[in-house]
């Protein structure tokens, strides 16, 4: 609709103001869609070694659509005007609209748990908080240094074409041809997240970062256009890499019920951080001269790995799952529906707990904070002092006061040394009721446990 609008703003002669309004609002609706797709993309994954080809895949899309888009444009501008351009544009949208229809995922709006304290005005704002963690705060650092560079480094072609081209004609050829090598690199660099060995950890997200400095610090020093367009498709590979790998981590590092925040301040404050860097760029080839100037902020890149590797190796270990919890968890009931990632993300955060025999885990009535699941051990159901059910290996409990927001209906006694595995109240209410078929599933196994303890709470007619 907006495309729509801009291209009758155009075929009208309205005033400029006008035309930048229609635009600022179009800018701000599509500033909602990538948060949006990327948030939902792990909801079409069923597998975790299904993330990264996913990202790559998202990644040569948007390289294609980057190549396509704009080769279109100059197509249509060749054989009409600007307004034929944006009613292409609407075309397109809403032949995108229609594919969108056709996703379907088992994902809704969560149940959320209580935070007293905590307004609710402020809830947008926690997309910023999920990075506050050792380990997310490296990981959103480099991705945000890595947006500086792309503002920096869309300026500084065309005032390195500007420098190596003797006419202003010659200089938007090279500019072109210097864009279109780091499109190349991208392209290959996207398709090079397929075939990595390492498919889940932080060293391909470095080394990302790392060709990318190298890339743009080395520019600067070639005076000829070969070796830029060589150092350049480096950079766009090494761009490439640093978003995929880096999508994959914070995508692994994001519950499903806050992923669209947690992305929304990626895109927004990475917004922010292009600009700074397109800014940056003509004031510091003013101040020390275009070659200097890449070369310092290309190296303050590459070296950036470096500096926060300890901190990215905490990332690594808050995304990777030990296998048993994953099998562990996969196997309860109230998990079966859930995708593989959504597990995986859940054994991530589990705490395992290893009680005495005689332990009281959890006492009637109080209120609950945590889901168990027996790892190994006996333990012991009381209610009203009398023995229910005895729990071993495999088997859960907790999940009735956490789902149905109720003090906790038993008693639970270890009966031998036990080891638990503990999930959360926040991750464990919005995991499970933001699936439909695990929120179904649940809802049915509570019932039928209450039922139960409903029917042996009352006496006995006979």
């Amino acid at each position: 609709m907006i495309a729509v609008v801009t291209a009758a703003v155009v075929w009208s002669g309205a005033a400029l103001p006008v035309l930048l309004v229609v635009v600022g609002v179009g800018s701000a609706i599509s500033a909602l869609l990538k948060p949006s797709m990327q948030a939902m993309l792990p909801e079409l994954v069923r597998t975790p070694e299904h993330l990264l080809p996913a990202h790559g895949a998202w990644s040569i899309a948007n390289g294609l659509g980057a190549v396509i888009g704009p080769a279109t444009a100059a197509l249509l501008l060749a054989q009409a005007d600007v307004g034929a351009v944006f009613v292409g544009l609407a075309i397109a949208y809403a032949l995108t609209a229609l594919v969108t229809r056709g996703i379907r995922t088992e994902f809704k709006r969560s149940q959320s748990v209580p935070t007293p304290g905590r307004a609710k005005w402020l809830a947008p704002l926690r997309g910023v908080t999920l990075f506050a963690r050792p380990g997310a705060r490296a990981a959103f650092a480099l991705l945000m240094l890595g947006r500086v560079m792309s503002g920096f480094l869309s300026v500084a072609i065309i005032l390195r074409a500007t420098e190596l081209a003797s006419t202003d004609q010659g200089a938007q050829v090279l500019a072109g041809s210097l864009m279109t090598a780091l499109g190349v690199g991208s392209f290959l660099g996207s398709a090079a997240t397929f075939v990595a060995r390492d498919r889940h950890g932080v060293r391909w997200f470095a080394i990302g970062a790392i060709l990318y400095g190298a890339g743009a610090a080395l520019l600067g020093l070639f005076g000829e256009a070969t070796p830029a367009w060589i150092l350049l498709a480096v950079a766009g590979a090494g761009n490439a890499m640093l978003w995929t790998f880096g999508a994959d981590q914070v995508t692994r590092l994001l519950p499903d019920h806050v992923a669209g925040r947690g992305w929304g301040a990626i895109h927004g404050i990475g917004a922010g951080a292009y600009a700074l860097g397109s800014v940056a760029a003509p004031l510091l080839s003013e101040q020390i001269g275009l070659p200097t100037a890449l070369l310092a902020v290309g190296l303050v890149l590459a070296a950036s790995p470096l500096l926060a590797w300890r901190g990215l190796v905490v990332a690594n270990k808050l995304t990777t799952p030990q296998n048993a919890d994953v099998t562990l968890l996969g196997s309860v009931p109230v998990f079966a529906a859930l995708t593989g990632v959504a597990v995986a993300r859940i054994a991530c955060t589990v705490e395992p707990r290893r009680l005495p025999a005689g332990t009281t885990v959890v006492s009637e009535g109080e209120s609950g904070e945590e889901f168990f699941v027996v790892r190994s051990g006996e333990l012991v159901v009381y209610q009203g002092g009398h023995e229910v059910r005895r729990l071993g290996p495999g088997d859960s409990f907790g999940e009735i006061a956490l789902l149905r927001t109720v003090p906790r209906t038993a008693t639970v006694v270890t009966a031998s040394d036990v080891e638990l595995v503990c999930v959360g109240h926040e991750l464990f209410v919005a995991s499970v009721t933001g699936h439909r078929s695990s929120d179904a599933g649940a809802s049915a196994r509570v019932s039928a446990v209450l039922d139960e303890d409903r029917r042996r709470s009352q006496p006995d007619p006979y």
